[in-house]
Parts: structure tokens; C-alpha cells; sequence
């Protein structure tokens, strides 16, 4: 599974690929502390205590390097991997760890570094192929994700996260006929391959083909409440100007996520289009519940109701959205229609 394309693909958790025919490193191991030193986060201080007892154990600092990551404390996990690396240099796992380690922390240079290392003694191994190819694919280099992925693709042609990726590639570089040859391959690799038929269905959207709407319609079949799914489809007969279908999928993505304050705000545009403005402003209002600070949902809020003929609403929704400087040139020039003076 792919790990860093987190809006369009699920978080994969670190592989651990064991070599047992491989021997350990026997060179000279690195100092290590035994000191313990507590966080106050109960699964570190554990594999801490555990460590104080295992100074030279790979496996327990790859632990803690991993526990330290759902923390969001990326410097740390990136300590911990280094040293179990140091102390196994043999154990591809331990390979992957330190470079996701890297990259959550924002280091993209040694991540790949340390995922081509890997890949020198390694060679065959696809899921660090996936691995390093998704990380040049998100910091922009095209042409080595693309080297890495035809290499895959000679052992394994018919890979559909690597098609997928490949997919991705392509978009990013403005082939778009390359990029769905790509997609479409994925999906007749693997037919429940999700955001494969979310991006086919985005890119025939951006042609203006109607097909769009069947690949879409695949991944809902998939998964029935898919944001990324339903959002497009709605979003697809928004931008038809067909609001009553539209206002069925957003309708189905507020009961699926009836917090979700860029759903609200979205229907509440296409309800001010509608000039339905009781309705745009209930939306607008549970926007700006959801997401206090959503000054541009305020704004909006503020032109319902002055609609509305609401004006002393008005100006306070349209002063928030001055105080929150979203859409402040619009929302001063409103409050200068209303008569408000305006720093």
C-alpha cells in the first residue's frame, strides 16, 4: 500500500519484510544509553524501560521510533530508526522505518537516500519500489519516480498501485492522456482500486466527458461513502448546473459527515446560485458552527442574510469576515453599502 498520498489512498502501516537467511551485522555497535529518560506518553516510556534492559535491540528502538511517530514527534522516531538501522543494517524494515521516519519529518532528502540504499541491497523488493517512487512523486521529481516505476514494471507489468502512481505522475506533469492509460490500467489490475476510479472520473470531468460519471459511480460501489466520491459527483452536477441532483450527493455527504463545515459551505454556494437564501444561510451558519474561524463561510452568511433583508445580521457576519480577513475587500465594500464605516 502506498503511505504519503493522503487525501486519494488509506495510510499503510510500516511493513515488516523479515530476512532470515540474512546474518546480522556483527561490526562494532554503537553506544548506547541506558539511561531511562520518561515522555509521560505510557507506550514510549514502556518500550523505554524495555530498552533500559535491551540496550543493543534494533527491534525495541524501531518500536519506540514507531510509537514516537503516531505521537507526531517526528525528531524522535527519527533517532530511534537511525540507531536501530546502526545496530541491524541487514533488516530492510528497518531500511523503511528510518526513511518514513525522515520524511514525516520533513527531511526528503535522506529519505530517499536511505530508501535507494536499501534499494542497492534489496533490488526486487516492490514495496520500497512503491515507497521511494510515491516520495519522488510528492517532492516533484517526476523523472526518477518514473525510472523507479518502469523498473518495477518489468518484473511485475500488471502492479496496480505502481500503475496507479504512475497515474499520478503523469497528472502532476500535465499528460493527461498517459496519466488515465495509466489509471485505467490500474483498475483492470485491480478493479477495486478506489482512487483510481475517483481520478478517472476527475480527469474525464476537467474533458468535459459524461463517462465521469461511471467511474465515479464505481467507487461508490466500492465504498457507498467515499468522501472523495461523492464530493466529485456532487460537485460534478454543481458545475452542470443540475441542483437538484447535486443537492442529492451533498445531502448524502452531510449525512456521512455532518460536521464537515466545507460540505455545508459548498451547498450553501450552490443555494445562493439557486437564490434560495434561507437555505444558503442555514448552510452558511452550520459552517461557521463547525468551523469558527471559516471566515469566508461568514462572509457568505452575511450576503444570505442581507438577502434576507436581515441587515444588522448582515453587518455582524460581514464584520466577522473583516476580523477573520477571509474575503475582507469584499465583506468592507459590503459594509459600505450598508452605511458601516469601515477602518
Amino acid at each position: 500500500m502506498l503511505k504519503y498520498i493522503k487525501d486519494l489512498i488509506i495510510l499503510s502501516t510500516i511493513l515488516i519484510v523479515p530476512f532470515a537467511c540474512q546474518e546480522a551485522n556483527t561490526g562494532e555497535q554503537p553506544n548506547v544509553s541506558s539511561n531511562i529518560e520518561m515522555t509521560g506518553i505510557p507506550t514510549v516510556d514502556k518500550i523505554s524501560k524495555e530498552i533500559a534492559e535491551k540496550p543493543e535491540s534494533p527491534e525495541l528502538y524501531a518500536l519506540r521510533s514507531d510509537a514516537y511517530s503516531k505521537e507526531d514527534l517526528y525528531g524522535e522516531a527519527v533517532k530511534d530508526a537511525e540507531r536501530a538501522l546502526k545496530l541491524d543494517t541487514t533488516q530492510l524494515k528497518y531500511y523503511r522505518l528510518l526513511a518514513n521516519a525522515y520524511f514525516d519529518n520533513e527531511q526528503s532528502r535522506p529519505a530517499t537516500k536511505t530508501l535507494e540504499r536499501a534499494l542497492n541491497i534489496f533490488p526486487k523488493d516492490i514495496e520500497t519500489i512503491l515507497s521511494l517512487s510515491e516520495m519522488y512523486l510528492i517532492i516533484q521529481q517526476y523523472d526518477k519516480a518514473i525510472i523507479h516505476l518502469d523498473n518495477l514494471f518489468k518484473s511485475s507489468p500488471q502492479n496496480a498501485d505502481g500503475l496507479f502512481l504512475k497515474g499520478m505522475v503523469m497528472k502532476e506533469m500535465g499528460d493527461t492522456i498517459q496519466a488515465v492509460e495509466n489509471f485505467q490500467a490500474a483498475v483492470e489490475a485491480d478493479a477495486d482500486m478506489l482512487n483510481a476510479h475517483v481520478q478517472l472520473g476527475t480527469l474525464f470531468t476537467a474533458l468535459g466527458r459524461s463517462i465521469a460519471l461511471r467511474y465515479y459511480d464505481n467507487a461508490l460501489i466500492i465504498d457507498s461513502t467515499n468522501y472523495d466520491a461523492l464530493w466529485k459527483k456532487a460537485d460534478y452536477f454543481h458545475e452542470q448546473k443540475n441542483y437538484d441532483e447535486a443537492m442529492v450527493w451533498y445531502d448524502k455527504l452531510i449525512y456521512h459527515y455532518p460536521q464537515n463545515a466545507e460540505v455545508q459551505y459548498n451547498a450553501g454556494l450552490m443555494q445562493m446560485e439557486k437564490e434560495d437564501y434561507e437555505k444558503a444561510f442555514w448552510l452558511f451558519d452550520n459552517a461557521t458552527k463547525f468551523e469558527p474561524t471559516f471566515g469566508e463561510a461568514y462572509y457568505f452568511k452575511g450576503e444570505a442574510a442581507e438577502n434576507l433583508n436581515k441587515k444588522e445580521e448582515a453587518i455582524r457576519y460581514y464584520q466577522e469576515a473583516v476580523n477573520l480577513n477571509e474575503r475582507w475587500g469584499w465583506a468592507k465594500e459590503a459594509l459600505k453599502r450598508l452605511n458601516v464605516e469601515v477602518e
